[in-house]
């Protein structure tokens, strides 16, 4: 039996997070883990506008399971590629990604997004996203009830990655 990971609401928390990705793509090295990037990124001074908290979170809930999984394998292609193709295809592999560790944007690009795709719309509306969420919810997709602002929230976090 395949047992699916339980949806959750992380998504959101590293959405619209291109251009801090491209900064710790350039102080993240290959020997130094999570807590030795926090440091870097702190003293590098790179964030000025962002708090340390919100730094830390950025790095623990986004770039590291986003990024440092598989023995970094995501981060080092990324870092790679990241000043020999356009940005616009950098943002591909983001993509690709994140779906990779956050189930419900993986399943909504493959349940919603590639038949909405394979009909000849250019875009799927966050009435969709919606429908999908709540499905998700109605058949235990989630790991426990979800509010109906989160639930409204994770819709737009569906519509909003690119």
């Amino acid at each position: 039996m395949n047992k699916r990971r339980a949806y959750t609401s992380k998504l959101g928390a590293g959405l619209g997070l291109v251009e801090e990705t491209l900064a710790l793509l350039d102080l993240w090295e290959e020997s130094i883990g999570k807590d030795e990037l926090y440091h870097k990124t702190l003293e590098s001074g790179r964030f000025p506008n962002i708090s340390a908290r919100r730094l830390g979170n950025i790095i623990k809930e986004c770039f590291v399971p986003r990024y440092l999984c598989n023995e970094a394998a995501p981060a080092l292609t990324l870092k790679n590629l990241k000043n020999r193709v356009p940005v616009s295809e950098l943002l591909q592999f983001m993509f690709l990604f994140t779906a990779r560790v956050n189930p419900i944007l993986y399943d909504f690009v493959g349940e919603v997004y590639w038949p909405t795709y394979a009909e000849g719309k250019e875009s799927v509306s966050n009435e969709q996203a919606r429908v999908f969420v709540d499905e998700a919810i109605a058949e235990g997709r989630t790991a426990r009830q979800w509010s109906e602002k989160v639930s409204k929230n994770v819709a737009g976090y569906l519509t909003g990655c690119r």
